[in-house]
Parts: C-alpha cells; structure tokens; sequence
C-alpha cells in the first residue's frame, strides 16, 4: 500500500508544529507513513491533522502495551485497535496517512494474505452454518460471556449468536432457525435493543495474534531455538492447540516474516 517513497529535491527540517500541515499536503496525491516517537505523540498528530481536515482518512497501528516473554497479555483495546488498523490497510484507499510509533515496527505480524484469508462470511439466506460461526469465534480470540458489550466478546443464546468485532462500532446478533440464518441485525451494547437489519457479514479475527498449525510450527521451532525458560505450561498447551491466558506473549516468535 505503501511502496512508493516520497520523493523531495533536498532534506527538509520540520517542526513539530509543521508535520500535520506537510502530511496532509503529502497526501493529497498518495498515501503517506510517518514514524511517531510512541503512542501519545501518534494520537496527538492525529487530532492535529483532525483539527485542519477532518476528512482526512488517518490510521494509527498502536505499539503493543506490554513486555513479551513476561506472562502478560496486551491490552484488548490495543490488540482491537491493531486490528482495526490492519483492516483499514487492506482496503483500496487513497490519500490515507498511516501513523505507526517506532517500536510497532519492532516485531512481525500477520502477512496480508493471511489475514485477507482468516475471515468467515456469511448472509441472510446462509444454510448450515451455526457451528461454523461458533468455531470461529471461539478459535479467534472471542471471549464467551453471558451478554455482549465490549469489543472482542461473543455469547450464545439458543438460536441467536451475538458478538463483537473489534473493527465495528456495534455488535452483531445473528438469529437462526436450526443451523439456518434467519437474519441478521447491529445492535445497541448498552440496551440490547436492534439498530438495523443487514444481509451480508465479513466476520474477522478479534486479535493478529493467530494460533493456527503453521503459527504453532513455528512457535515450536522459536522456543527449543531461544531455550526459553519457566514457560513449559505455554510450550504443552499451545503444542495441543489449546490457548490459554498469557500465550499473546509468544507473538514475536509466531511468525517467521
């Protein structure tokens, strides 16, 4: 999305004040990257360009808010924000500014193909396809809960499967008659209550962070080469393909490129 490079007649020294007003200049005729110090800075940019254009299509891809190989998890709002992200960049856009803190580029995610591929699609008039939704959310880092209200969460009520994907506003209620889709509605997380009917759907992974077969090969590999230690309970668990809390730690060695 990115490939073609800026190109200037000579080095140009910006201050702070003036990189929103050169971005948005940039853009006008392509999309831009710019490397932000951190996060804060990166948000901070955002609402300058805001604030000038507000039109202007601008993503952040957050760094992640822990240390790896330290038994804790990111942040689920950074994990949805992430994903959020990389979906908006798979899109034909043009004239986008992608803002991206330094250390984001420190490790590897998920290749494009990848994620184009790990989505479940399904409409109004889909047959057979109850347990298939259900895998999916359970396989993709949904959280099973009693009612839907934040992103990354799914629940099950009979024939009504409700969730809530990490790059939607609103969550999903899909209504089956058997292993038939019967509809499809957004619905308010506060009161419950249906916004509008749709009748087509694109579910995504709630997290980049994917265990799947290759995924688990390579974290395999990774672990006996880096001689990881106290950490034999994550090496058992995700070699049986079965996640649990903590195992986001393993991302940077989950994926060769």
């Amino acid at each position: 999305m990115f490939d073609k490079e800026i190109e200037l007649d000579k080095y140009i020294s910006l201050s702070h004040s003036s990189v929103p007003l050169f971005l948005l200049m940039v853009s006008k005729n392509k999309n831009v990257a710019y490397f932000s110090d951190n996060y804060q800075s990166s948000l901070n940019l955002k609402s300058q360009i805001k604030n000038i254009d507000s039109n202007t299509n601008v993503i952040i891809f957050p760094e992640f808010d822990c240390s790896f190989f330290s038994n804790v998890s990111p942040t689920k709002d950074v994990l949805h924000q992430r994903m959020k992200s990389l979906n908006l960049l798979t899109k034909e856009n043009n004239n986008v500014i992608f803002i991206c803190p330094l250390n984001s580029l420190l490790l590897n995610t998920i290749k494009k193909d990848q994620f184009l591929k790990k989505k479940l699609d399904f409409n109004n008039n889909s047959k057979k396809i109850y347990n298939g939704i259900l895998n999916f959310l359970s396989m993709n880092s949904y959280e099973r809960v009693e009612i839907v209200s934040s992103k990354g969460e799914y629940c099950v009520r009979g024939e009504v499967i409700d969730f809530f994907s990490p790059i939607d506003e609103n969550p999903v209620r899909v209504l089956f008659n058997f292993e038939d889709i019967e509809s499809i509605y957004t619905f308010d997380s506060n009161n419950q209550k249906s916004i509008k009917s749709i009748n087509y759907y694109s579910i995504l992974p709630a997290s980049e962070i994917i265990f799947n077969s290759e995924s688990i090969k390579i974290f395999r590999e990774n672990f006996r080469r880096f001689d990881l230690k106290g950490k034999d309970e994550f090496y058992k668990s995700i070699s049986n393909n079965v996640i649990i809390p903590g195992s986001d730690q393993f991302l940077p060695i989950l994926y060769k490129e």
